[in-house]
């Protein structure tokens, strides 16, 4: 019998605190913390994965009925992505895109918080000019507004399986 190939994937965790802003608070389509690069998320330049999962902490309580978008991409965006300011996607970031996350799960940990999104299984390829590199923009949605005390009070985790 022959013998079969086996590929197995590598795991990594990757964790990226933007700049927020304490104030104002955030309202609906507000970027949070403008654009975030991902280091690391392959492990060789043209190589791909699969987001698994999204987890944001934030040190302060997350209310009720806020939820977040997490946009990624596999090549730097040029549309305007300003923290605690409207998105703006340009048109040609529309053909970086690889999937949207939506961090629609809350854990009330009382205070601290945390929004989660599992079960991604979203494929892709870095075609970032820095090797192992990917893009996200995390955009609040919901009808609640997000209240933050300080500037650095929220972390996204991504969970990768890397080919």
């Amino acid at each position: 019998m022959p013998a079969k190939n086996l590929t197995v994937a590598k795991t990594a965790t990757v964790k990226v605190s933007p700049t927020v802003s304490a104030s104002p608070d955030y309202a609906i389509a507000d970027v949070l913390g403008g654009l975030m690069t991902i280091s690391d998320a392959v492990l060789l330049p043209s190589k791909g994965g699969v987001l698994h999962s999204i987890v944001m902490t934030c040190d302060v309580d997350i209310p009720a009925g806020v939820e977040v978008d997490v946009l990624l991409f596999d090549t730097l965006p040029t549309g305007t992505y300003t923290d605690n300011g409207a998105l703006v996607t340009a048109l040609g970031d529309l053909h970086f895109l690889v999937g949207v996350a939506q961090l629609t799960t809350r854990i009330d940990l009382g205070t601290p918080a945390c929004l989660v999104a599992t079960g991604l299984n979203l494929a892709f390829e870095s075609l970032a000019a820095i090797p192992g590199t990917m893009y996200a923009v995390a955009v609040v949605r919901a009808a609640a507004t997000l209240n933050l005390a300080g500037t650095g009070e929220i972390n996204f985790l991504f969970h990768f399986l890397q080919d």
